[in-house]
């Protein structure tokens, strides 16, 4: 039993310092390194490291510009691990139609999810969407001025940063003020107040991988 956890420390020990290390040339901009030390923890299912490249590939740096290549890599960290900056990237991607068609009801669905996690900006987010809706050819998403107060309520309940919160509180009260009857409001206060976070296992399945 010893030997089994001491190997499983020596094990876990030289994947942590890449991936240090991997951020480090990151943050400095030494693309070169950040792909020698990440690409290894990004195959073994690494999805900080995954992360880390789609953001390469997604805004070329260092490596041609392959926004198809960060979606997949966002992907896999969002569906694979449950990683919450990963799922608003793949939403955000759906947003903007940047490596892969654009779909606000994806992108809707993707930002929810961050949200459930008890990811702010995901909470900001999906708000932002519940609140204009958005109709194309491929997207009917109606607005739903209920979700998004809650949503933005949300958003300032999980934020420690005093300009988010103070943005996301002031949404929130502008869309009671002009859009929800003042029982609508004590309703959404109750379910916000009595809100935690989901666990991963809580979500349930994720939604469809696109097709190419």
């Amino acid at each position: 039993m010893m030997f089994v956890l001491f190997l499983s420390c020596a094990l876990a020990a030289p994947a942590a310092a890449g991936f240090e290390e991997g951020r480090a040339a990151y943050n400095r901009q030494d693309w070169l390194h950040t792909i020698l030390e990440l690409r290894p923890l990004a195959e073994t299912g690494d999805d900080r490291a995954m992360i880390l490249l789609g953001n390469m590939y997604n805004e070329g740096y260092g490596v041609e510009p392959n926004p198809a290549k960060a979606f997949s890599l966002y992907w896999h960290a969002a569906t694979d691990k449950n990683n919450p900056e990963a799922m608003d990237a793949v939403a955000a991607m759906y947003t903007s139609g940047e490596g892969i068609p654009q779909n606000y009801n994806a992108a809707r669905q993707w930002f929810l999810r961050a949200a459930q996690l008890g990811d702010q900006r995901g909470a900001m987010f999906y708000a932002m969407i519940m609140y204009r809706g958005n109709k194309s050819d491929t997207d009917d998403v109606k607005p739903d001025f209920y979700a998004s107060y809650t949503w933005f309520s949300i958003a300032a309940k999980e934020t420690t940063d005093p300009k988010s919160q103070d943005m996301a509180r002031a949404l929130a009260a502008a869309i009671a003020r002009k859009s929800l009857s003042a029982a609508d409001v004590a309703r959404a206060d109750q379910e916000i107040a009595a809100w935690k976070p989901l666990d991963a296992a809580g979500l349930g399945p994720a939604p469809a991988e696109p097709k190419n």
